[in-house]
């Protein structure tokens, strides 16, 4: 087999420098996906070197990978620290994705009759961001009247976001260059596929993978309930809404209370929350052969074990690690059990519109640099 050649880089405000290390960690939820990378010295192009880094205010970086003939933007965002190494003849860069503009902007504006994806919109905009979302927003202005003058003013940019996906049963993260505000169950690229295939008498035990932990909290396999009151002064109405998935054993309740919720934003909160408690019943860490078509968007498929486990899961977190011609993805993903309650369980990756990353697409685990 010819080894596939991987490269490495941090473009640094429009400027790429090779690096040594990389380790990039992307996640599914609102903390912001992070980086840090190790640039030698004597490598860096004119323009980027220690003089550069001693006095630059702001230091864009796009962190991107190659393995063969697939690659790309695995990172975008700037760096918060810098430490140069002269005896080591090394720079050190660690910082955020783009989501650190909105946690550092105040939010200052009530809004009035606009929806909360253009709210969304502006916001992400500011920042540099594109926008994927649902189009089942309502208006910010009116949902929340009394309290957005209250969140606004005591809140970042990307608090303000949060609050409203939270109302709205959504989920919203940053993806490289883009804000996804929408549904956590309608964003995935396909299935990260995981085979396992067990001792036999013809051969030892097998898989696509470097290392393969699952766990189930027997706790939340139990049937849950979810419930989630609120009273509207705008409209003096009260809501009541309840979300349940059936399990084992005694029923665990969690009982929630907002003020000025719309029927409509409490049963959104309800769903959402209960997917919350629930998912965490099944995890799985799994470490792979580096590959940076693999994200938090797509879903992890795991196969071959026998066991309950093979089921598909929504990916938490993606740990990428470059270390000289070493390339890992370390996955930690989760769900409850596949028809748990008659539904739990998500649909096959098979059927998730997506193109699967399988055992042919991961099957090297260290390629040679660039120029080796």
């Amino acid at each position: 087999m010819t080894a596939r050649r991987l490269i490495a880089a941090v473009v640094i405000d429009g400027v790429e420098c090779p690096a040594t290390d990389v380790t990039v960690d992307q996640s599914s939820n609102q903390s912001p996906d992070t980086f840090s990378a190790t640039l030698a010295l004597n490598g860096l192009p004119p323009g980027r070197d220690a003089a550069y880094f001693s006095s630059a205010d702001e230091i864009p970086c796009d962190v991107i990978v190659a393995v063969g003939m697939s690659g790309g933007l695995l990172f975008s965002g700037s760096a918060d620290k810098v430490d140069v190494d002269f005896e080591a003849g090394n720079v050190k860069l660690s910082g955020r994705d783009k989501s650190k503009d909105l946690i550092e902007s105040k939010a200052t504006k009530t809004h009035k009759n606009k929806s909360s994806k253009e709210v969304v919109d502006e916001y992400a905009g500011e920042a540099g961001l594109e926008v994927d979302a649902d189009e089942d927003a309502g208006k910010a202005g009116k949902q929340y009247r009394q309290e957005w003058n209250r969140v606004t003013d005591l809140s970042s940019k990307w608090s303000a976001i949060q609050h409203m996906a939270d109302r709205e049963g959504k989920h919203a993260f940053v993806q490289k260059n883009k804000l996804y505000y929408r549904n956590l169950d309608e964003t995935d690229l396909g299935a990260v596929e995981v085979d396992y295939q067990g001792q036999s008498p013809f051969g030892h035990a097998e898989g696509n993978f470097i290392g393969l932990k699952v766990s189930r909290n027997l706790e939340l396999a139990k049937t849950t309930k979810v419930r989630v009151r609120s009273y509207n002064s705008e409209t003096e109405e009260r809501h009541d809404e309840t979300e349940t998935l059936g399990g084992s054993g005694k029923e665990r309740t969690y009982d929630y209370r907002h003020a000025g919720m719309t029927n409509g934003q409490a049963k959104k909160t309800a769903k959402k929350r209960l997917r919350e408690h629930t998912r965490h019943e099944r995890t799985a860490d799994v470490t792979l052969p580096g590959n940076p078509d693999i994200s938090p968007l797509m879903k992890l498929l795991i196969t071959g074990t026998g066991t309950a486990w093979d089921q598909d899961y929504h990916i938490d977190r993606c740990g990428h690690r470059i270390s000289g011609d070493k390339y890992d993805v370390h996955i930690t993903a989760k769900n409850s059990s596949k028809g748990r309650g008659g539904a739990g369980g998500a649909s096959g990756a098979s059927e998730s519109g997506g193109a699967a990353v399988g055992s042919q697409q991961m099957a090297q685990a260290s390629y040679p640099r660039e120029g080796a």
